[in-house]
């Protein structure tokens, strides 16, 4: 097994990982796992997938799901860390492109905040007790986000 740390996608590894959770009895986490080879993914395109694409295992497994009548767990019981991080790891090259927007839509909110806070500023003191010069706490504001998406590995579960 691989530990969560040191999760990476590949449609084996799906299988493996979905044929483990059949095992254990984790069918939720089994599904999601036979799932992830049919999104559009580059992992999953034909000419990189290191295991062929199988949609009938994700459709036998529902169906035996219902055969048996099997109870969902509530609150996410069923899907074990282990999943999680192979989800993460699903995400991660999707992730990497976006980053650079992310940044780009945090530092306009930030300056977009600071101008509407002095709009509002002026607009309440009718501008007779000077300018408010916002620029270092829009700046912090913009460089904690920066840190949090610079540290961002994926969905949080």
């Amino acid at each position: 097994k691989l530990s969560p740390n040191m999760m990476s996608y590949s449609v084996a590894e799906a299988y493996r990982l979905g044929q483990e959770f059949v095992n254990d009895g984790r069918l939720i986490a089994a599904e999601v796992c036979y799932a992830l080879p049919l999104i559009e993914h580059p992992a999953n395109h034909p000419s990189v997938a290191n295991a062929p694409i199988d949609p009938s295992k994700l459709t036998n497994l529902i169906a035996y799901r219902r055969q048996i009548c099997y109870k969902i767990p509530s609150k996410g019981i069923d899907i074990p860390s282990t999943c999680l991080s192979f989800i993460q790891s699903f995400y991660s090259p999707w992730l990497q492109k976006i980053k650079p927007d992310m940044i780009q839509r945090s530092l306009i909110k930030c300056q977009k905040r600071k101008q509407e806070v002095i709009a509002v500023f002026m607009q309440v003191t009718g501008g007779k007790l000077g300018s408010l010069n916002l620029d270092d706490l829009a700046q912090t504001n913009h460089r904690k986000n920066l840190e949090k998406i610079i540290a961002l590995q994926g969905p949080k579960f």
